[in-house]
Formats: C-alpha cells, structure tokens, sequence
C-alpha cells in the first residue's frame, strides 16, 4: 500500500504538470492547421520550427517543477515514507517532458497530415516500451536492480526518448514530407510566432492544469486522512485513465479538423466533424460507464486482490469511488470534445473561467466540506 499511495501522490502530481505543457502546446495544431487550410505551405514550416521552442520553454518548467516535488509534499503534511518515493518517481519521470513535446509537434503536424495510422502505430510502441521497462525496471529483471516505485518515472524517460527518435526518423525518411522538413527555420526565433502559441496555448493549459489540480489537491486531502485512501484513490484513476484517453484523442481530432475547416472556410465540414466525434465519444463512455456502475467488483480485480490485508482495505474504499467516477464518465467525455472544437475556432478564455469556477470554487471547497466538516472521509 506504501508504494501505491507514493505512486498515486507522484501522478497525481505530475499529471497536471504534464497537461498544462499539453494544453500549452495544443496550440500548435490550432495555428498549422489553420495554416495547411489555407495551403501555406512555407508558414507551416515557419510555425512548426518555432514550436520546438515552444517545447524547449514549458519542458524546463516541468522538469524544475519535477526536481522541487519532493520538498512541496513534504509541506503539505504526507507521510514521510511517502514523500521520499513519490520523489522519485518524479525525479526518474523529469526527463519525460522534453521528449514528450518535442514528439508532440512532430506527431501532431502528421495528425493533422491524415497520417493517423503511424501516430496510432508510435502509440501502441510508447505503451509496449513503456510495459517492457516497467517490467525492467520497477521489478528488477534481466539483471537490472528493483528501482520501485522511482523504476516507473525511469520507464516513462526512456520509453519518451525512443519515441522521439522514432517519430524524427519517419519524419526525415519519407520522401514526401519534405517541403514540411523545418531545421533550417529553427533560427532564429520568432517571437512573434512565440507570443501567438503563449496566447492560444496558455489558457488552455491553465484550465487543464486547473481541472487535474484539483485532482492533486484530492489526492493530498485523501493522503492526510491516511494512506489506505490515497491508495484506493491511485487505482480508481488508473482504471478511469484509458477510458478517458478516447475523448481526449476525439477533442484532439476536433481541433484539428475545426481549425483546417476554419482556414478553408468549410463549416459543412467542421459540423460534421463534431457529430461523428461526439457520437463516438458518447457510445465509448457509455460503455465504460456502465462496467464501472454495474461491476465495480470486477474491474478493481483488475489491478488490486481483495482477499489480501492490506489491499482488502484499499478495494472497500474503492467500490464506491468506481461507481461514482462511472456516473460522470459521459458527460465528461464530451465536454472534453466540445472544448477541442471550440480551440480550433480560438475560444480558449471562456473554458478557462469555467474551469476555474467548477474545479476549484466548488470542486475543492466541496471535497473539503464532506471529506473533513461532515467527516465522510474518502466518499
């Protein structure tokens, strides 16, 4: 249970990390897919080299914000024992975010190419690579030592570093993506350009850090009341973490589709668009809705064994926190898609006053109000 709950506090932490530089560099898919509508050829070149910049300046962020993490749980009163292994967690995972976006610009410029099928393809690699280290790692096979908890943040550094070496190489190995080849425009840098991601970018970032800090802030209250909670809390997000990836990828695909329709001027296109992804996104969460509510049992057996001391008490706690995650599965999906059209139209400040409002003027206070004042604890 100590390992989970370290786990648990180290994601929950790094997570809102990670999807503020996401969110941040969303922007560039709204911009050189605006830019490939109208055909612009030479500023698509241009904005995906400035981009690299873009990616460079949040990914020093988030590695400085990875390396302090140890001293900012220990000032908001976790356990020690925790403490110590969340942090290295987040010390072996700080070498993931350069990698993260610079792949991310790359993978994004080929999404919006229609070359969905190798992004898909360097997808499922990233989770095969990641497994295998996992396994090499955190376990200590093949005569590697057992790193724990510290092994995962090792596995997602390495596993990030291959897929960038992957996505630059079919990037410069195909013929015809050439006119899109941009180190020749990497200097120098366009601030310009810099300014118009920060811009677009920015607000997005902070609602999406907004939202899953809220998640961070439940995960130390749940930490404060003990440990058995943090770790129940750890395995409810990893069952909820794949389901939640498919709107997530549909609001990536509305960006890009809404943005390219803008610059062509086709909405016949962009509200076709948004139906055939929301219908997705609305029958994939239903369907994950419903094994959370109806078989909770059965999907936490996936990751935790109810029969054993310890994780007895992490799978009563749970049950109910499943169940509740299944009830908002459907409406959560498609706002998430609903915010990926409205960044490829540049709407980017009304979701963030919005996130401010639900996640932390009623989302924390709320928590705060039945966890600690009513007392109900984990529920």
């Amino acid at each position: 249970s100590l390992q989970l709950a370290a786990l648990g506090l180290g994601v929950a932490y790094s997570i809102p990390l990670l999807l503020f530089s996401l969110g941040t560099m969303s922007s560039v898919m709204v911009v050189v897919g605006r830019h490939l509508g109208e055909k612009n050829i030479a500023q698509v070149r241009h904005m995906l080299a400035q981009s690299l910049w873009l990616a460079l300046i949040v990914g020093a962020l988030f590695m400085f914000l990875l390396y302090i993490s140890p001293w900012l749980f220990a000032r908001f009163g976790q356990d020690p024992k925790i403490v110590v292994l969340a942090g290295k967690y987040c010390r072996g995972y700080m070498w993931t975010p350069p990698t993260v976006l610079f792949s991310l610009a790359l993978q994004q410029l080929l999404t919006t190419l229609g070359r969905v099928k190798i992004v898909n393809i360097l997808s499922v690699l990233w989770l095969l690579f990641n497994i295998l280290f996992v396994y090499v790692f955190v376990m200590g096979h093949w005569g590697f030592a057992q790193h724990g908890v510290a092994g995962a943040g090792y596995a997602f550094s390495l596993t990030s570093a291959i897929i960038l070496i992957l996505t630059s190489l079919y990037f410069y190995t195909q013929s015809d993506l050439a006119e899109y080849r941009f180190h020749r425009a990497i200097f120098p840098v366009n601030y310009a350009a810099m300014k118009q991601y920060l811009c677009l970018g920015v607000p997005v970032g902070v609602a999406m850090t907004l939202e899953n800090g809220m998640m961070f802030m439940l995960s130390v209250m749940l930490g404060v009341i003990d440990r058995y909670s943090l770790a129940a809390y750890q395995a409810v997000t990893q069952l909820a973490f794949f389901p939640i990836m498919i709107p997530f990828g549909m609001a990536q695909a509305s960006t890009i589709i809404t943005s390219m329709g803008l610059g062509a001027n086709d909405y016949h296109a962009i509200k076709q668009s948004f139906i055939i992804t929301s219908s997705i996104v609305f029958g994939s969460m239903l369907f994950f809705s419903l094994l959370f509510i109806l078989i909770p049992h059965s999907m936490l057996s996936i990751i935790l064994h109810s029969s054993t001391g310890h994780e007895k008490v992490i799978f009563h706690y749970a049950v109910p926190m499943l169940i509740i995650v299944g009830l908002y599965q459907v409406v959560e999906g498609l706002r998430l898609n609903c915010l990926g059209v409205l960044r490829g139209f540049n709407d980017v400040k009304a979701p963030l006053y919005i996130s401010i409002v639900a996640s932390w003027i009623f989302g924390v206070a709320v928590a705060y109000l039945f966890g600690f004042v009513f007392h109900w604890g984990v529920i």
